[in-house]
This record gives structure tokens, C-alpha cells and sequence, in this order.
């Protein structure tokens, strides 16, 4: 996915910490495919019936509105932009909190959604969602740009899944606190792409359609921010800002214990890969590379 390439004198402050990084996660990705590889050569007849539910279904079911009431909390990892369309990475906390109430409220990175609409394998209900803000001394580029302040949106989702295996979901929602960050469609699809035992891998495509604001607070330059910056004026349209993929691994290693490594890549598309933040400050190409332990505490 990622392409090789010089080494610019730029980067190599990060090189430390992405070595260091990186040694963390292939680790990590060796025991997990390690534990994946012992739980194949057992074979169905010889799992461990201790970390398997009474029912003898797989821990990982991955339904998105499942029919549990659990509470997830943890910590670790991720090497990521130091903003949106950036080519300076750095390595950031992660923090992980999943809360879901059976097939009503669930609440994780994305939001928190109620399913005040569900038949069968369809879901739909209000959510809330949180936009990270942007301090405009987090790097250079952004010199003479305004902080823009994380914002609290609202709006709607709907979500359906096919064939227990492919979920597709679609949500619409924009800032009711905070910033004045626009508004935002988000379309996405996730399914399994491996499964055995305790061990699962996913995969999620996704894309976000926004309006002309939320184009021009990220993305745009005002007039007065181009006589403090130095950028020209740039004033983007609403349109699709990026593609994006993410490959996640959970392993379940313990009762209630979980590791999770993902890797995401994003491309920042037309107008949105032209901003003189990106082109030539940063780059369309946006990875991120995460791993965290989670820990699950059970409610009936």
C-alpha cells in the first residue's frame, strides 16, 4: 500500500520514535499471528472451551448493534499526522472506550447512535459525533491560521447488514456545540476478512461528502489568513475530501482482555489534496498506525 521513497531531511526527527514504533507493533502482530496460526492447528475440536461462550459461537460476532450490554476501556499507541493532510507524523496516546447497551445504544470512536428503528438487520436513529479541532501551532504550515475548536455534532444514521458479514451504514450530522465545523455524509462498509477462535481481522472502506464550510475551515484560506501566513487565498467547495481504508486485527488473549492493531490509510481527493496545507505543506497520502489493549467488563 505504502510506496517507498527518499528519505527527506525533514523527516528524520521522526525516524526514532517511528523505529521504535514500529518494533512495538510488528511484535505485537507477530504474537497475535502466532496465536492465530496455534488456534488453527488445534482446529474447531480442540478450542478452549473457557474463552468460547456457552452457545459455542465465536467470541467475535462483530455485530454492529449486538444484543449485549458490555462496557470496553483501554490504552496504548498510534503514529499518525500531526493534522489532516500533514506530512510530519507523531507518536499520539490512544485511548479506547466502547459502550454497548444490547441492540439499543452503542458508543465507541465514531459516536454514540441509538437504534430507535430496528427490523431485522436494519438500524436507524440519531447519533452524536465529535470533531476534532486543530491547534494552529501544531505545526509550521499552519502559521497565521486560526485554532479551529473540537466541536459536538448531531444527526441521523441508518445501517444495514447483508448476509451477516457486510454492514453498510450511512450517517449525516453537524456540529450543535462548539465550532462552526459544516456538515458531513459519512459512508462506510465493513465485513470480516478472517475469523477463527479469539481471533478476528476486519476491514472498513469509508468516505466523507462535505459541505463548502467545513471544506473552507479545514481546508480554505481567508483573505486574512493569507496576509498573516503568507498562503494564498483559497476557498475549496463541499465535495468528497478523501477515501479511506482500514485493516484492524482483535485478538483475544486473555478472559477479558483484548489486543487490537490497525493500520489506516486515506487519500485526500480534488480540492481537499490541492490546499496549500497539503500541496506542497503536507500530503494527500494520510496513514495511521495504532495497537492497544483493551479490557471488557461484562453486564446481564
Amino acid at each position: 500500500m505504502m510506496q517507498e521513497q527518499e528519505i527527506s531531511p525533514g523527516c528524520v526527527k521522526h525516524l526514532p520514535g517511528l523505529s521504535c514504533f514500529a518494533l512495538l507493533c510488528l511484535v505485537l502482530w507477530c504474537l497475535i499471528t502466532g496465536a492465530a496460526a496455534q488456534a488453527q492447528s488445534r482446529g474447531a475440536p480442540g478450542r478452549d472451551r473457557e474463552s468460547s461462550p456457552p452457545d459455542g459461537k465465536p467470541f467475535f460476532e462483530d455485530m454492529p448493534l449486538p444484543k449485549v450490554s458490555e462496557i470496553m476501556v483501554g490504552g496504548g499507541l498510534k503514529y499518525a499526522p500531526d493534522y489532516i493532510g500533514s506530512d510530519d507524523y507523531k507518536i499520539h496516546p490512544k485511548l479506547a472506550l466502547v459502550v454497548r447497551f444490547k441492540d439499543v445504544l452503542t458508543l465507541d470512536e465514531d459516536g454514540a447512535a441509538i437504534n430507535i428503528l430496528g427490523v431485522g438487520k436494519f438500524a436507524f436513529g440519531p447519533v452524536l459525533h465529535v470533531t476534532a479541532g486543530r491547534d494552529g501551532d501544531v505545526n509550521p504550515a499552519l502559521r497565521g491560521l486560526e485554532d479551529i475548536e473540537l466541536s459536538l455534532d448531531f444527526g441521523l444514521f441508518a445501517q444495514l447488514t447483508i448476509a451477516d458479514r457486510f454492514t453498510g451504514r450511512v450517517r449525516y450530522f453537524g456540529d450543535i456545540i462548539g465550532g462552526d465545523n459544516g456538515r458531513v455524509f459519512e459512508f462506510s462498509v465493513q465485513t470480516d476478512v478472517y475469523q477463527r477462535d479469539n481471533f478476528l481481522v476486519t476491514m472498513k472502506v469509508s468516505a466523507d461528502l462535505v459541505d463548502e464550510k467545513r471544506a473552507r475551515q479545514f481546508f480554505g484560506i481567508s483573505p486574512q489568513q493569507a496576509a498573516v501566513s503568507g498562503l494564498p487565498v483559497y476557498r475549496p467547495k463541499g465535495r468528497i475530501q478523501d477515501g479511506r481504508a482500514e485493516l484492524k486485527a482483535h485478538w483475544k488473549f486473555a478472559d477479558r482482555w483484548s489486543l487490537v492493531t490497525y493500520t489506516r490509510y486515506a487519500r485526500l481527493l480534488g480540492d481537499f489534496a490541492a490546499s496549500p496545507i497539503v500541496d506542497p505543506a503536507g500530503s494527500p497520502h494520510q496513514f495511521i498506525l495504532g495497537s492497544y489493549i483493551t479490557y471488557t467488563f461484562a453486564m446481564k
